[in-house]
């Protein structure tokens, strides 16, 4: 587990975001926030990237997919 917690911390996810009228990613902003407070984030926004966010049409990283 400590692995995983270590891999959320090291490499921020990414939020999906409108920009100009198109679908896109952004880095989820987690300036100022412990490291508890990053996680909890982190987690909420794969559950929400993986069952709202969109799998088609953009770039999307299948390997770190996977193991998200």
């Amino acid at each position: 587990m400590k692995e995983a917690i270590k891999y959320l911390l090291d490499d921020p996810l990414n939020e999906q975001v409108v920009l100009n009228g198109q679908l896109d990613w952004r880095e989820l902003e987690l300036k100022d926030k412990t490291d508890a407070e990053k996680l909890m984030l982190s987690l909420g926004q794969i559950r929400h990237n993986l069952f709202h966010g969109g799998k088609f049409g953009l770039s999307v990283d299948r390997e770190r997919t996977e193991k998200l």
